[in-house]
């Protein structure tokens, strides 16, 4: 197994002996140095086109995300509105005693804990996605 300053020695050899061809190329070619230059600035100019493209679908990839997001959360909010205000109804029933309405002890504890449960598992996901945790990983994609 190579130790590390052999592996720097023939690294140092590798990049002198690209330097030489190049150095060599350019004596016996003149134009190469400046197309060389061109193709460079090209690369660059590509690379800054390339970088350009990606910040725009990154862009329009969160627009369509937000929008998405908002559609998902208005839905859960109007469900859980109406889910408590059914169980509203039915606990007031329940305690005043309207139009003999009378439910055994067990349905209405299952209906106050399914709605204590609906509230906080909401207020859970709300929070979720205005901190999310974002891991190495998802973020170098």
């Amino acid at each position: 197994m190579k130790s590390n300053e052999d592996r720097l020695e023939l690294l140092k050899r590798v990049s002198e002996r690209l330097q030489e061809d190049l150095r060599e190329k350019v004596r016996h070619n003149p134009d190469a140095a400046s197309q060389f230059s061109q193709d460079i600035d090209s690369d660059k100019q590509l690379s800054r086109e390339l970088q350009h493209r990606k910040s725009k679908l990154e862009l329009q990839h969160l627009k369509l995300f937000g929008k998405m997001r908002g559609k998902g959360a208005k839905f859960v909010y109007v469900y859980l509105i109406v889910y408590s205000a059914f169980s509203a109804l039915v606990i007031g029933l329940q305690g005043f005693r309207i139009g003999q309405f009378l439910l055994p002890e067990t349905a209405l504890d299952i209906l106050i804990g399914s709605t204590a449960v609906s509230a906080i598992s909401l207020v859970a996901t709300v929070l979720k996605g205005l901190f999310p945790t974002h891991t190495k990983k998802s973020l170098k994609r």
